[in-house]
């Protein structure tokens, strides 16, 4: 959930921000069992990234936080954040329970479709 190199490609047209391809750092922070993770992604015009040894401390909140051992919170925005709990089951398996919370629309439809929880279940092998 922090490998953050995949956003600008995989998730192209919502956090990935479009075509800011050429992944800067990340910025991180450890502090109190919390990480907290700052995205500078811009787009690839033949520059090197920026190494995240390298990276200015931001100015901005940060887009990605984890709070161990099992809360992850993504803001893709100051209007939209997502928060999974990754809770475990057993020694192979979890669920996860994803919440998203918005200030975008007060249509009430649209809001809950929006912001509607939802549980996934994964196993190990």
């Amino acid at each position: 959930m922090l490998d953050v190199s995949h956003l600008p490609f995989v998730h192209r047209n919502t956090i990935g921000r479009g075509n800011a391809t050429l992944v800067n750092g990340p910025y991180t922070t450890l502090e109190n069992d919390r990480i907290r993770v700052w995205l500078d992604n811009q787009p690839d015009v033949g520059l090197p990234a920026i190494k995240p040894t390298e990276m200015p401390p931001p100015d901005k909140a940060p887009m990605l936080f984890l709070n161990f051992p099992n809360l992850w919170q993504i803001g893709s925005s100051e209007k939209l954040r997502v928060v999974n709990v990754i809770a475990p089951l057993d020694d192979d398996n979890v669920v996860i329970y994803v919440r998203t919370y918005q200030n975008i629309t007060s249509i009430p439809l649209v809001r809950s479709v929006i912001t509607a929880g939802r549980i996934c279940s994964t196993g190990g092998s």
